[in-house]
């Protein structure tokens, strides 16, 4: 654990000016041209209101975390989860030679639970990985927590006997009154597929769970939670135009997925546009609970400025009536800023439909990626740009996060950047084989005061360079 200093952020006011009170007016008297006023609105919330704002706060970790007996290969801190006491991080190494690789060989991974307030004396954190997990499972490739329940998925596992290879698992946890883990149940696929890879994505909400697969065709499957801490499927989620074909497998449904209330969006962000005319556009599916308590497709979001391979869908996040979708791959206002990336934000509307309300391009810089990953709390959210160039000179590529506010106005807004404070040594480890990177910022959690973010890809161990070992970052912010 190092850095113990307490950090915080500064709120950096709102210009109220960039709110465009006007344009109610404006769309009413044109009505005709309400689409191409829309498009005006966003585009310049998200160029003005973001590209020429103060810089944020700049602040590095109160804490950083490491596998207890770090490894090469371990990638460490591919998954996150927090529920403010406790953070639970997926390695799913040791030995594997690259983080996609879809040879699965020596992968058999863990989740490690580690308390959430730096100790001045912290003690081992708790190990999860039930038995019969073995060498090619990949345990720990997702991870989600809601109120003392926790699933973890394990895209590799074995179908019955055997027989069926990569079919996935995930398995079912709750916690103890004293602070740790039981295995509660093994949840398989309802449907067995070779390749199927249940478990890729999970999210959570109060007694609700979604579970995603991971290659094509994909889905998505909703389970409840019952009375004794296991889990029963209630549904199935599939794209209403979901495709198998491409380069990749198809859309890449289920690749992120966001639970809340009556509402389960699912990002697709190889989805090639209404007309499959627009390569990799992406695309998010939202879900509604019926009044029988099925879901049913209710709307398919796209980008009001949809281009070839902006990855509309990369992440997702819900938090109440807003909306956040990560698009990492999108080209700036003039497509000249090769994937910079952008942040979409929806609000529910009163007609029930999901309303784009604000475009944000956090970064005026090529490459950075953000959007990569998503996390939303109550009144904020946090944004992984995972390629961006860190504060400081030597941190090329090394990966940031955004802290954004929310204000009264429903408007969002920067209020922290977050980086690793060993970057420039991730960055000049990196130098040799510039392709790969530590992606800081690849995976962020948030809850409450606490954000975590993720390095899966980090060669900065704590006792020297161990490539891909991977590290995670703790920040605690408070009012000011």
């Amino acid at each position: 654990l190092l850095h113990p200093g307490q950090v915080s952020f500064l709120v950096i006011p709102h210009d109220l000016r960039m709110h465009l009170r006007s344009s109610s007016t404006l769309l009413h008297v044109c009505g005709l041209l309400c689409a191409q006023a829309l498009f005006c609105l966003l585009s310049f919330t998200g160029s003005a209101a973001w590209g020429q704002t103060s810089a944020p706060t700049v602040v590095p970790e109160d804490v950083r975390l490491y596998a207890p007996t770090p490894r090469a290969g371990d990638y460490f801190g591919g998954a996150l989860a927090t529920d403010d006491s406790q953070v639970l991080i997926g390695a799913t190494g040791p030995g594997a030679t690259f983080v996609f690789d879809s040879d699965f060989a020596s992968r058999q991974g863990t989740v490690f639970v580690f308390p959430s307030e730096r100790s001045d004396a912290p003690g081992a954190p708790q190990m999860l990985r039930p038995s019969g997990v073995d060498s090619k499972d990949v345990f720990g490739s997702a991870v989600a927590v809601e109120k003392g329940h926790a699933i973890v998925g394990a895209i590799g596992t074995e179908g019955p006997k055997g027989e069926v290879s990569r079919a996935g698992a995930a398995y079912a946890f709750k916690r103890r009154p004293d602070g740790t883990w039981e295995h509660v149940q093994a949840i398989h696929p309802p449907s067995i597929a070779p390749d199927g890879e249940f478990g890729h994505r999970i999210a959570m909400d109060g007694r609700k769970a979604v579970i995603t697969t991971g290659t094509s065709p994909s889905e998505a499957f909703v389970f409840e939670r019952r009375e004794d801490s296991t889990w029963e499927k209630t549904g199935v989620l599939r794209a209403s135009n979901g495709s198998a074909e491409g380069e990749y497998g198809g859309d890449n449904f289920g690749d992120a997925v966001a639970l809340g209330g009556d509402y389960i969006v699912v990002g697709a962000h190889r989805e090639d546009g209404p007309s499959d005319r627009v390569s990799n556009a992406g695309a998010a599916y939202v879900f509604e609970r019926h009044e029988k308590g099925g879901w049913e497709e209710s709307q398919i979001l796209r980008a009001h400025n949809a281009d070839a391979q902006d990855y509309f869908g990369t992440s997702v996040a819900l938090e109440g009536e807003h909306l956040l979708v990560g698009a990492d791959g999108e080209d700036g206002p003039t497509d000249s800023k090769t994937d910079s990336g952008a942040v979409y934000v929806f609000q529910l509307g009163s007609g029930g439909e999901w309303e784009p309300r604000q475009l944000l391009r956090l970064s005026d810089t090529s490459r950075t990626s953000v959007g990569s990953s998503l996390a939303t709390d109550p009144g904020r959210a946090v944004v992984g740009a995972s390629y961006a160039d860190g504060p400081e000179e030597g941190m090329k590529r090394t990966g940031i996060a955004y802290v954004l506010r929310r204000t009264r106005a429903g408007h969002w807004q920067k209020e922290g950047l977050l980086y690793a404070s060993n970057a420039v040594r991730d960055a000049k480890l990196h130098e040799d084989h510039t392709a790969f990177h530590p992606y800081f910022g690849n995976t962020v959690a948030l809850s409450g005061s606490l954000v975590v973010v993720g390095a899966n890809g980090s060669d900065v161990g704590p006792t020297g360079p161990a490539e891909d070992v991977g590290a995670v970052y703790l920040y605690r912010y408070k009012e000011n």
